[in-house]
């Protein structure tokens, strides 16, 4: 921030009372038994001018404070509630004017394709809260204001339609309570004192209403000139900031290193939408104790967040994650008696089940799952029976449990219908909130009881029904609009509040931010229901005082200049130099006008402009503060790093965070030339990961994973790392690859077998309607277990299969001269509950010296040839870019079909087969692979000797990170957030591998390098 200006307020400095202060001060000495009303724009801002009033030696006896609109129910209140009239809340208000814009705007008409916009109704009813508020009817809006005859026509229509709305459901709003409460007031000879600050913002219906109640006890009271703001501005300090954020975070090192009590400072701002929820954040992680005068908004604490998680799930078609990410996150609980099972858990198993949207998958999605764990088979090494085995079935039968019964009453209360009534939707949102919400402090409590008060009130309206996504798109506003716990300032507490509102505490330091031209003075956007123009015209032909576009600019831009000049002591402007969103795209943002004026007068250049500013203000605040205005800890060593201390600051780093210390050891050590543990090679050998020695079976896909990378098998096999389970497709994809690749292979098979049931061969193009009969009944079975997220998902993964299909018949049958099937996904030491194999157990591989290995997996197809001997053909869905035919088994990378004839040979021998395996390779039918084929060759000895290689390296403990990144790296991409710079490990693999002197690892480059 720029320096202090000589003279000015110190840290603790009473600033001089204001000019309203000193007045009201007098006409309470003058009249110290008179009753006496303060008439305040908010109760809020009236509470803080007496208490400062009261600070400043005043008296206060006799004087309450009230707003036009609470002396309005005061006297209109008893009348209304004897006619049992309720009071209109403004979001009931907006839900109004939506039913009536419904009803009264056709297809055609003039506003008919806004009708169902929610910013076209909040901006009829701020229009009509002008109009009604400047007295016009809507038979006196005048039709020749306007140049379209229809606009004027709905327009009426619309209101009309609303205050029947309000006659028929005995609704009063603000602007008749006022109409009603001009019509009953009287002035009373002996009354109290109205006291009107000259400033406060008074219409012409407010004011009428106000000569009615107050008569000649009505006196005017003045207040600081805005033209004295030049004064406060001589002596502000200015500063700029690399976004909102740290806006706030200048703001907060400044109180915190100045020495500032919190209750000594206020922080203004020009943004209701932006800065009182970032300080909100920024606040609770640094421990700043705060008010706010608008409030905190609801969607903040977990019983809004619940409430919009629950209207959500409906509004997205039932989609199961919302609540599941809600639940997990803590922000839903289970009542008491519902389940001992935490939401967590529950949580979990919902992720498991795959629901997907819809709300008939729910309960039936979590059923399957419960049936899959109920009957699950443990592996083989297993025992099924074991205590662990059942303790973990109780336990996630338990959590399917409750997730069943928190489901089951959370679609109890959903609506069924297509078209509902917002009273219907509020009820079950309120009885969600109330049941699930999770509470654990004041504010949670107080927001549960908002929402409660809030959903009450949209379950008073008797509208027509409307669809579900407008009803929820409704409700869902009105939850993210509601904010609570208000509040004045507080001892002991920083103050935030909207410039307009700000200056009244009387504290000795401001703060004024978001001082940018985008929000001060801001665009200045025409009204989109009554232009300028048409406001002129209204004004003249009805003598009326509609507010216009540019008038509304000067009115904000005068409203900053009165707030400025009610401030006394050190005040500091601020705005931000990049805004929330420039700061992913940088760009300058221009301070406003305001500031310019402000900059100029403080440093005495009348001529001075914005070039001059920016460099008067330098770089800024950033996310590096100066070392002694550091908020915490990281603060603290981001401004050690930033003023850049040499090499001791990794030192001093380490001394202080152990756990740090290693991590850069590691890292040394994976920079250094010598291969070392933290590149995955264990100092003493590790013979119990040896399959040959351990007897555990191995897959083709594990083996090929160790020969491509060892170091990403160690990961996944030996440390038993895992990427988050994501059960459902996101985006435009519907199945994920693995699943695709699955149901291609059933369609492929069930397609083969009816062939082969009835002695037939394929032939294109005649088979190709029958096997897409095949393909679509898959598909909607498919679709029943794993729902698309669109139809455009399902139609994309369709045609993906079907192209699948195409290239598989027309590949077929150009084979069917040569060769017939054999078999159909023949697996061995795989257990299949829903395929039985004929070879449950593995097949075990001689590996030489008396050594071997046991081998599990399933062959897609086994053809045989005309002259007798046996073809392999696994299936691969996805791309053949890193499959390469003439490089053989390819040091171990490609052994899948060399293991895969080997384990067919053993499997023929023991059915008594003599016939020989010819060869084994891959087919790609899919877009990705275009139907290539690529047949594998390799010996018995050079695939017993890969073997050999990769396992030694199980033996040893060598786990070397591939110097191939480009292709090596693809098999375990899933497990990118574990080994993120590839790129930079391939490079440092390479160097070491090349100059070890480990004989397996050396084996193993030979290995790769054939």
């Amino acid at each position: 921030m720029t320096p202090d200006t000589p003279g000015a307020a110190g840290p603790y400095a009473s600033p001089p009372a204001s000019v309203l202060i000193d007045e009201l001060k007098r006409l309470a000495s003058e009249h110290p038994l008179d009753g006496k009303v303060l008439l305040a724009p908010s109760l809020l801002i009236g509470h803080q001018i007496v208490e400062r009033l009261a600070r400043s030696g005043g008296l206060v006896l006799n004087l309450r404070v009230e707003t036009l609109r609470t002396l309005a129910h005061g006297i209109a209140g008893p009348a209304i509630a004897r006619e049992g009239a309720r009071l209109l809340s403004r979001a009931q208000a907006l839900a109004l004017i939506e039913e009536s814009c419904a009803k009264d705007l056709k297809a055609h008409s003039y506003f008919g394709a806004l009708a169902d916009r929610p910013g076209f109704h909040r901006a009829v009813q701020h229009a009509f809260d002008e109009l009604r508020a400047a007295g016009l009817t809507p038979g006196a809006l005048p039709a020749r204001a306007f140049a379209d005859p229809r606009k004027p026509r709905e327009l009426r229509a619309i209101l009309e339609s609303y205050e029947s709305a309000l006659r028929n459901g005995k609704w009063v709003d603000r602007a008749e309570v006022l109409r009603r409460a001009t019509e009953i007031a009287s002035p009373a000879a002996n009354g109290p004192l109205f006291l009107l600050p000259e400033d406060l913002d008074v219409s012409a219906a407010e004011h009428a209403f106000l000569e009615r109640v107050a008569g000649n006890r009505l006196l005017a009271v003045p207040a600081d000139a805005a033209d004295s703001w030049e004064e406060r501005a001589r002596e502000a300090r200015v500063f700029r900031a690399a976004g909102e954020e740290n806006e706030i975070r200048a703001v907060f090192r400044e109180i915190l290193a100045s020495g500032i009590p919190f209750d000594h400072a206020e922080v203004l701002h020009t943004d209701a939408t932006t800065y009182p929820a970032l300080a909100f954040e920024l606040a609770a992680e640094h421990g700043v104790p705060c008010t706010f005068a608008g409030g905190i908004a609801a969607a903040f604490t977990r019983p809004g967040r619940a409430a919009l998680a629950y209207l959500r799930w409906i509004g997205n078609g039932f989609e199961a994650d919302i609540l599941r990410e809600a639940l997990s996150s803590g922000v839903l609980t289970f009542p008491k008696g519902l389940s001992r099972v935490g939401p967590l858990a529950a949580a979990r198993e919902m992720r498991r089940a795959g629901i997907g949207w819809g709300r008939e998958r729910h309960l039936s999605a979590l059923e399957r799952r419960a049936a899959e764990i109920q009957f699950r088979k443990a592996r083989p090494e297993e025992d099924d029976d074991s205590d662990a085995r059942k303790a973990w079935r109780d336990r996630r039968l338990a959590a399917l449990a409750a997730g069943r019964a928190f489901l089951s009453r959370a679609l109890s209360l959903a609506p069924e219908e297509s078209q509902i009534d917002l009273g219907s939707l509020s009820r079950g949102a309120r009885d969600f909130v109330r049941e699930f919400a999770r509470v654990t402090g004041d504010l949670d409590a107080a927001s549960a009881a908002a929402l409660e008060k809030l959903f009450r009130e949209f379950e008073s309206l008797s509208g027509a029904p409307v669809t579900v996504t407008r009803a929820v798109g409704r409700l869902e506003d009105a939850v993210l609009s509601l904010h609570l716990t208000s509040d004045r300032p507080r001892p002991g507490r920083l103050h935030f509040a909207d410039f307009r509102s700000g200056g009244f505490s009387g504290r000795p330091h401001t703060f004024v931010i978001g001082l940018d031209e985008k929000r001060h003075p801001g665009g200045g956007r025409e009204d989109p229901v009554l232009s300028d123009e048409e406001r002129l015209r209204i004004n003249e032909l009805s003598s009326v005082e509609l507010p216009l576009t540019p008038q509304r600019s000067r009115e904000t831009a005068q409203a900053l200049r009165a707030t400025v000049a009610r401030l006394r002591g050190r005040v500091t402007f601020g705005y931000a130099g990049w805004g929330l969103r420039d700061l992913a795209n940088p760009g300058e943002v221009f301070p406003s006008p305001f500031l310019l004026e402000a900059f100029r007068l403080r440093a005495g250049e009348g001529d001075a402009d914005y070039a001059r500013l920016a460099a008067a203000l330098g770089d800024g605040e950033g996310f590096v503060p100066d070392l002694d205005h550091a908020l915490d800890e990281t603060e603290w060593w981001l401004a050690r790093i930033g003023d850049r201390r040499g090499p001791g600051t990794e030192a001093a780093i380490a001394s202080f965070h152990p756990w740090l210390e290693d991590g850069l050891r590691a890292e040394a050590a994976r920079r250094s030339p010598e291969l070392t543990a933290w590149d995955g090679v264990f100092s003493s050998p590790t013979p119990e990961l040896d399959p040959r020695t351990n007897g555990e079976p191995m897959s083709a896909s594990r083996i090929q994973a160790l020969a491509d990378c060892p170091f990403g098998y160690f990961l996944r096999h030996v440390l038993k790392l895992e990427p988050p389970e994501e059960p459902e497709e996101k985006g435009s994809e519907w199945l994920d690859g693995r699943t695709s690749g699955s149901l291609i292979h059933k369609i492929f098979r069930v397609f083969l077998e009816d062939l082969t049931s009835r002695r037939r061969r394929p032939v294109f193009p005649a088979d190709l309607e029958r096997l897409e009969a095949f393909a679509d009944s898959e598909l909607l079975e498919m679709r029943k277990i794993v729902p698309p997220r669109s139809e455009l998902a399902y139609s994309l993964r369709r045609d993906d299969v079907r192209f699948a299909c195409r290239t598989f018949l027309m590949s077929e049958s150009a084979r069917a001269a040569d060769v017939e099937p054999y078999a159909f996904e023949v697996s061995f030491g795989i257990v299949n509950e829903d395929r039985p194999s004929r070879y449950p157990e593995p097949v075990e591989i001689a590996l030489g010296g008396g050594r071997s290995v046991r081998l599990r997996g399933a062959i897609d197809r086994v053809d045989r040839h005309r002259d007798g001997r046996f073809h392999i053909w696994d299936y691969k869905t996805g791309t053949a870019l890193y499959t390469h035919e003439q490089l053989g088994i390819a040091g171990g990378k490609q052994i899948q079909p060399a293991l895969y004839s080997l384990a067919l040979k053993t499997l023929l021998a023991r059915d008594g087969e003599t016939a020989s395996v010819a060869g084994s390779g891959y087919f790609f039918p899919g877009r990705k692979g275009l139907g290539e084929r690529f047949a594998i060759r390799g010996s018995e000895e050079e695939t017993r000797a890969a073997l050999n290689t990769v396992f030694d390296m199980l033996a040893e403990g060598a786990f070397p990170h591939t110097p191939d990144k480009d292709s090596d790296c693809f098999p375990c991409r899933e497990l990118t957030a574990f080994c993120e710079d590839r790129e930079e490990a391939g490079k440092n693999s390479k160097i070491k591998i090349a100059k070890t002197s480990n004989r397996v690892i050396a084996a193993w480059k030979t290995l790769r390098d054939v």
